[in-house]
C-alpha cells in the first residue's frame, strides 16, 4: 500500500488541482467579503463572519476538487483493473482514501492561511478591543497562538481543523461517486453532505454537529496538541469506516 500511496500523493503534488484548490479557497473567502463591503475590518473578525455562512460551505467544494473524483475516474476509464492486478482491493481503496483525505485537508489548510495572509496586507490581524478577539482569546483552543501574536499559525491551525472536516466530506463524496455516476455530483456533494452529517451527528450526540466539532473554536481542550490529536483520530476513524463501505461496494458491484 505504501508504494501505491506514494504514487497517489505524487499525482496530487504534481497536479494542477492542488494549487487551484488552494487559490479557489482564498478567492471564495475574499470575494465574500468584497460582496458585503466588509473589507475595512480586521482579519479575525472577517474570518469569523465568513466561516459562519455560505462561503464556508463553498470552500468544501474546492477541497473535493483536489482528488475526490479519483475513484470515479479510475472506474470510468477501467484503470482500477490494472491497479488491482498489482495490489489488493484493500490496499487500493485505503491508498485512495488517504490521498483524498490528505489533499482536501491540505487545500483548506493552505487556502485559509493564504486568505489570512492576503487580508493582512490590507487590514490588521485583529482588534484587541473587539468582541471577536475577546471570545477567541478566552475560549478558542488555539488561543495561545492568538494571544502571543502568532497570528498566521493561529489561522493555519484553524484552517487545518476545518480541513479535517473537508477531508471527511471529500472521502464521503468519493463513496457517493460509486452510486451517482456524475462528476459534478462528486464535487458538489460536500456542500450538501455537511448538512446531512450535521443532522446525523446532532441526532446521535443531541448536542454537537459535525461542524461544531471540527470548527467551533470553543469546542476543544486546553492543549492545542491534544485537541488536534483527538480530532485527527476521530477524522481517521470516520474516513476508514467510509473506506470499508467503499470496499464492500466495489467488491460487490465491480469485482464479484
Amino acid at each position: 500500500m505504501v508504494r501505491m500511496l506514494k504514487s497517489d500523493i505524487l499525482r496530487i503534488i504534481l497536479s494542477y488541482r492542488l494549487p487551484i484548490g488552494i487559490i479557489a479557497t482564498s478567492f471564495i473567502l475574499i470575494l465574500s467579503l468584497l460582496e458585503d463591503r466588509n473589507i475595512n475590518i480586521d482579519v479575525l473578525y472577517a474570518f469569523e463572519i465568513i466561516m459562519c455562512g455560505i462561503p464556508a460551505m463553498l470552500v468544501l467544494i474546492a477541497g473535493a476538487f483536489g482528488y475526490a473524483d479519483s475513484i470515479y475516474l479510475d472506474i470510468k476509464n477501467n484503470y482500477y483493473r490494472s491497479q488491482l492486478m498489482r495490489a489488493s482491493l484493500h490496499r487500493y481503496i485505503f491508498s485512495k482514501v488517504i490521498a483524498i483525505f490528505v489533499s482536501s485537508t491540505m487545500i483548506l489548510t493552505f487556502g485559509i492561511t493564504l486568505f489570512a495572509f492576503i487580508m493582512h496586507l490590507f487590514v490588521p490581524w485583529c482588534d484587541e478591543d473587539s468582541m471577536s478577539y475577546y471570545v477567541a482569546s478566552n475560549y478558542s483552543c488555539f488561543k495561545y497562538f492568538l494571544t502571543n501574536h502568532h497570528y498566521l499559525l493561529f489561522f493555519f491551525l484553524s484552517g487545518f481543523r476545518y480541513g479535517l472536516l473537508s477531508g471527511i466530506l471529500s472521502v464521503l463524496s468519493a463513496y457517493v461517486s460509486l452510486f451517482a455516476k456524475n462528476r459534478m455530483i462528486v464535487f458538489a456533494f460536500p456542500f450538501i453532505g455537511r448538512y446531512l452529517c450535521d443532522l446525523i451527528t446532532m441526532f446521535l450526540t443531541s448536542k454537537y454537529t459535525l461542524y461544531d466539532i471540527f470548527w467551533e473554536q470553543h469546542v476543544g481542550w486546553k492543549s492545542p496538541a491534544f485537541t488536534i490529536f483527538i480530532l485527527i483520530g476521530l477524522a481517521a476513524s470516520i474516513v476508514f469506516l467510509i473506506g470499508g463501505l467503499m470496499m464492500r461496494k466495489i467488491e460487490r458491484d465491480y469485482i464479484g
